[in-house]
């Protein structure tokens, strides 16, 4: 080698090695100037995303304002029981970083972020858990134009328990009712239907077993109504193990009600009915008074009539519509009859009125007996 080409070896060697802090200053300062270029460029964003699974092939995929991480299985006939990631420890959600240029990954963030797994094909009768990973996530569209996402814990199993079902009968005795003291007063239980006549409970066989629908009221209902409605409907749900058990599909029950009726005080034309009794003894008995003060309870339209007159016009409307119908049955022995007869009375309506106004909407709010008197 020539003293030229040393000297040039020399002066390579002294070029690289000389000064070695400001060189490590300026690839620091390049490896910095390129995070803040990048930086401009792209961006990464984690979003935590509840784990929601549903069932069936037409699965609820819940709230389509929040976010969420979809896991939809096929069949009715597993349950999810646990979900644990890689890591060994439970989950109820996940966290999924976004990474690549920052207008698409400002896109995402824009709005809630859902996600879903794709097909889990397995044999549902068979296996007892599933796992997935962010590979098997159905891609949202901005991952074809270079956003990339990773997941965390890196993989997740869902432990499966399979379901068994019972199928039981629906009476309204069975239904506790729950609602305010004044609404379940106001219930015609006799009248209740059900959407559909028998409830098939889902759930694990063991809970299944501990259950017993045939004692109690295993069934309830949430029961909500105006004063002006007619009836009320409510969904039933389980009174025992809600946390296990499920009703495979909904159930509803409809309840008519009783008015919300006023009361007045108002005085009653006496109507005295015997016409079961023979021809001869017709027209017999008579009651002392001709009419009668009592109070009645009145809802719907006759509410509506009598609370806009006033008291000498509301007894005028109820002359004419109302009357205290004394029914006088047919004794077997006539004899049995004696002098005098008490009955119980009854509040009727009268006139055109009576073919469009639903008895509920008046009764009597007292016990009213009239004494009949055999005339000589």
């Amino acid at each position: 080698m020539t003293r030229k080409e040393q000297r040039r070896g020399y002066g390579l060697r002294a070029a690289l090695l000389g000064d070695p802090l400001r060189k490590v200053a300026a690839i620091a300062l390049g490896y910095l100037l390129w995070l803040f270029i990048d930086s401009q460029i792209n961006a990464t964003h984690d979003f935590d995303l509840p784990i929601l699974v549903s069932y069936g092939e037409k699965a609820d995929g819940g709230d389509r304002a929040a976010p969420r991480l979809l896991v939809p299985i096929p069949t009715a006939n597993v349950a999810v029981v646990k979900i644990t990631g890689s890591d060994g420890r439970e989950h109820d959600s996940v966290r999924v970083t976004a990474h690549g240029p920052r207008f698409l990954v400002d896109s995402l963030r824009s709005s809630p972020l859902q996600l879903s797994v794709g097909d889990l094909a397995s044999d549902w009768d068979k296996t007892d858990s599933i796992e997935f990973a962010v590979a098997d996530l159905l891609t949202v569209a901005h991952t074809s134009r270079g956003v990339t996402l990773t997941m965390e814990p890196a993989r997740i199993r869902l432990h499966l328990e399979r379901m068994r079902w019972r199928d039981e009968d629906l009476r309204i005795e069975r239904v506790e009712l729950a609602g305010d003291e004044r609404l379940r007063a106001r219930l015609r239980r006799h009248l209740a239907e059900f959407s559909q006549p028998r409830a098939r409970i889902v759930g694990p066989a063991k809970d299944l077993a501990a259950l017993r629908p045939d004692t109690g009221t295993p069934f309830q209902a949430m029961l909500e109504a105006r004063d002006n409605d007619r009836s009320v409907t409510a969904a039933l749900t389980l009174t025992q193990g809600a946390d296990r058990l499920h009703l495979h599909e909904p159930v509803t029950v409809t309840i008519p009600l009783l008015p919300v009726r006023q009361e007045f005080a108002v005085t009653l034309l006496l109507l005295i009915d015997d016409l079961a009794l023979p021809p001869a003894l017709r027209g017999a008995y008579r009651a002392e008074e001709a009419s009668r003060t009592v109070r009645i309870k009145v809802s719907g339209e006759l509410l509506t009539t009598l609370v806009t007159l006033a008291d000498a016009e509301r007894q005028a409307w109820v002359d004419q519509h109302l009357r205290l119908h004394v029914w006088v049955p047919r004794r077997e022995d006539e004899r049995s009859l004696g002098a005098e007869i008490v009955v119980a009375a009854r509040l009727q309506l009268v006139g055109p009125l009576a073919d469009r106004i639903d008895p509920v909407d008046y009764v009597l709010a007292e016990t009213v007996t009239v004494t009949l008197r055999r005339q000589p």
